[in-house]
């Protein structure tokens, strides 16, 4: 019993894992394409959004930047983002 209780865990510490390797990912391609840096508190990935908590002037950085970002991102993750907030 404790067995199956120990995997079923271990699957939310792989989900887990996958998601902090996509927001390094992610806050890699946006220092090289803006030159800012954000932190992996910031951001949120939830189906085919990204979500990231930041300031005004940092967000309209972004939103020029956004496709630019996006395309990069899929093609390193083989995720399909289509937005970013």
């Amino acid at each position: 019993m404790a067995n199956h209780i120990k995997i079923f865990l271990n699957k939310f510490l792989e989900l887990k894992n996958k998601n902090t390797f996509l927001k390094k990912i992610l806050i890699n391609i946006i220092y090289n394409k803006i030159n800012v840096s954000i932190q992996e508190n910031q951001i949120e990935i939830s189906g085919k959004s990204v979500f990231i908590k930041t300031t005004p002037l940092i967000k309209n950085e972004l939103f020029i930047k956004k496709e630019k970002i996006i395309k990069e991102f899929n093609q390193k993750t083989n995720k399909n983002i289509t937005s970013i907030n």
